[in-house]
């Protein structure tokens, strides 16, 4: 069975870890006489990179309220390896990796918001630890509460 199928069934999770008050599922995959272990993404907004700006570059008066999201970081991968470890088997912190996510993209729900958000999807094949987002809106003040 693929990884891809093994995911979308939740199927054959090979392990689920506590990791900052969240669970994360770890799926094993062998493959050329190596074993990969693929958990969940973080998907993790960085507080500490929230920001509220005036958008210079649009032709349209408005704010961006931008932001990070930490999709992994090696602090995930160290507690999966240790949780491993638990249950014997031993693996290098190399083959312990997030589920590979093609595309990804950030919404909002709800209707009539004074928010907008760009939600086309963007690649993610380069597979960063890091992906930074923006939404925007007309009014500063609204920017700088989501800041606050």
């Amino acid at each position: 069975m693929s990884l891809w199928d093994m995911v979308v069934k939740k199927e054959q999770v090979f392990a689920t870890v506590e990791y900052e008050k969240r669970y994360l599922n770890v799926w094993r995959q062998d493959s050329h006489g190596y074993s990969k272990f693929y958990a969940t993404p973080l998907c993790v907004m960085e507080i500490d990179s929230i920001r509220c700006s005036r958008d210079k570059w649009s032709n349209v008066h408005r704010h961006v309220f931008g932001f990070n999201v930490k999709l992994w970081d090696s602090k995930a991968a160290k507690v999966v390896q240790n949780a491993l470890k638990e249950t014997n088997v031993n693996v290098s912190l190399s083959h312990i990796l997030p589920l590979p996510m093609q595309m990804v993209r950030v919404g909002l729900g709800g209707t009539d918001l004074i928010v907008e958000v760009d939600n086309k999807w963007r690649s993610n094949q380069d597979q960063p630890h890091v992906m930074a987002f923006e939404m925007y809106t007309r009014h500063e003040q609204s920017c700088n509460e989501m800041v606050s």
